[in-house]
């Protein structure tokens, strides 16, 4: 997510692990030791920029970024 900020590409976290959210944590009692898929999910997904206007410029310029940047 850092190296598509440095592109000036916007991310967010992709999800949200719900053991990891404290309302939920402390209502149901739930650890996030008993949840390992959503942990992971919850710490290794993003959001790329999805909009309306997007042009084939933007989509082409986000997808050709994570290609250079992404390990093989």
């Amino acid at each position: 997510m850092a190296a598509l900020e440095r592109e000036g590409i916007a991310t967010r976290q992709g999800t949200h692990s719900v053991p990891t959210l404290g309302y939920y944590r402390e209502k149901y009692d739930l650890r996030q030791h008993d949840f390992p898929s959503a942990f992971r999910a919850d710490r290794l997904s993003i959001t790329l920029p999805l909009y309306p206007q997007m042009t084939d410029q933007d989509q082409h310029r986000v997808a050709e970024a994570l290609h250079r940047l992404m390990p093989a």
